[in-house]
């Protein structure tokens, strides 16, 4: 049966965050940008807004804020920033396929099919057509595109 990917996104009654399927995992807690930027450098998050422009320029998004780390959705998880560094945003996104770039830090395997790439983002120079065209495939994921191949 194939996967219906405009099934309508299940929001959870206490924390209001969006979940493909219903009743998923989650830490059920929500912050604001000034709270998980809290102690952190302010340039930061300049460019952290920087980054979530960036972002939208592939569609709309919903950006979800915990303690840890800002994940921004299409109707899944595709990207986000995974830490605040001393003076770097460390950012991941998902892919099906391994990037081999001096840029990517970091990359982890999702079993069955799914890499999160990591990388340092310090200026909005950083913020280029490489990264946009890596983003624009991570957020058809994020829509669920891939499932239809």
């Amino acid at each position: 049966m194939p996967i219906n990917i405009n099934k309508p996104l299940w929001t959870c009654p206490k924390c209001r965050q969006k979940f493909v399927t219903k009743n998923l995992s989650h830490s059920c807690t929500q912050f604001t940008v000034d709270e998980f930027f809290k102690g952190k450098n302010p340039e930061l998050k300049k460019l952290y807004y920087k980054y979530v422009k960036f972002v939208k320029r592939c569609g709309p998004i919903f950006i979800n804020i915990n303690k840890t780390r800002i994940s921004f959705q299409g109707k899944m998880r595709f990207c986000g920033v995974s830490s605040v560094l001393k003076d770097e945003l460390k950012i991941a996104f998902l892919l099906t396929k391994e990037l081999d770039n001096p840029r990517i830090t970091k990359i982890e395997f999702i079993p069955p099919v799914y890499y999160i790439h990591y990388l340092k983002i310090s200026s909005e120079n950083d913020l280029d057509t490489e990264l946009l065209s890596w983003i624009k495939e991570s957020y058809k994921m994020g829509m669920r595109e891939h499932l239809l191949k």
